[in-house]
This record gives C-alpha cells, sequence and structure tokens, in this order.
C-alpha cells in the first residue's frame, strides 16, 4: 500500500501498512494500548477494514474529525469499547 501526504507547499510519497498486516507481521494477536496521533487520517484508519480493533483492548487517540460524520460514541458501541472520554488534548476508551 501506498499513500501521499500533502502540505501547502509539496507532497510527499510515503509507504503505508494495514494494521492487519501490521499484525500479523509482528505475530501479535493483542494490543493492550493503541495511541493514535496521524494527523487527521483518523477517518480513513478507523471507518475502512476495522476487523482488527477486535483485538485492541484500549485507544487513546487525537481526534481530528470534530467536523466531520464520524461519531465516536458509536464506534466505541460498534467495535465492544466503553463509553469514550474526552481528556485533555486526547479521547480514551476500553473494552
Amino acid at each position: 500500500i501506498s499513500g501521499q501526504i500533502f502540505s501547502k507547499q509539496s507532497s510527499v510519497n510515503v509507504h503505508v501498512i494495514s494494521m492487519h498486516s501490521l499484525l500479523q507481521k509482528l505475530k501479535w494477536e493483542t494490543i493492550d494500548l493503541l495511541k493514535i496521533d496521524i494527523e487527521g487520517y483518523e477517518k480513513l484508519l478507523l471507518t475502512e477494514d476495522c476487523n482488527w480493533l477486535r483485538s485492541v483492548n484500549a485507544i487513546c487517540m487525537e481526534l481530528h474529525m470534530e467536523q466531520d460524520i464520524f461519531n465516536i460514541f458509536s464506534f466505541a458501541e460498534k467495535w465492544s469499547f466503553g463509553s469514550p472520554v474526552k481528556l485533555p488534548g486526547i479521547w480514551f476508551m476500553k473494552k
């Protein structure tokens, strides 16, 4: 998989890997705490091919999608997390 990062002046090609592939490569069955800080790409990570979320016990993330249709509470319920808690600068949820 490849992607592109854009800034006001230029773009940079980057290689990316799916979470499913990363878990397989590392031979991890579970993730105790996943920290997400991907500067606005949360929707891409958290809305496409998300079965890997079943192996995550807790998530701590900055959320840059407040004006988007992404609903963190619906997301938490769908993937069996407890109610998200807003902390200074981050959201936290656990199973």
